[in-house]
């Protein structure tokens, strides 16, 4: 049985990413989940470095899954995108 789910696995997690990139919950878990899990990432990215321009391969990988609730985001490549985003950020 597969207990993964995205709320607590990624979306909470982000979260609390974003309390460290903007200093308060500017992005909570739901709005995640909802449609803002690739605009949050790409968020703290650009307050971490400026842009996005550096990391061109990221924006790739996430690009076509912009403003998309992660219901419709293979579960896999979610998992891949926010691996890459903890990689980076963590740089």
């Amino acid at each position: 049985m597969d207990n993964w789910n995205f709320h607590g696995y990624i979306a909470l997690p982000l979260e609390e990413f974003g309390r460290v990139y903007f200093g308060d919950s500017r992005i909570t878990a739901d709005e995640i989940e909802c449609g803002k899990f690739v605009d949050a990432m790409f968020s703290m990215l650009s307050i971490k470095f400026g842009s996005l321009k550096d990391i061109p391969d990221f924006v790739c990988l996430c690009e076509d899954y912009a403003d998309m609730p992660v219901s419709k985001i293979p579960k896999e490549k979610a998992i891949e995108m926010f691996e890459e985003f903890k990689r980076i950020i963590k740089t």
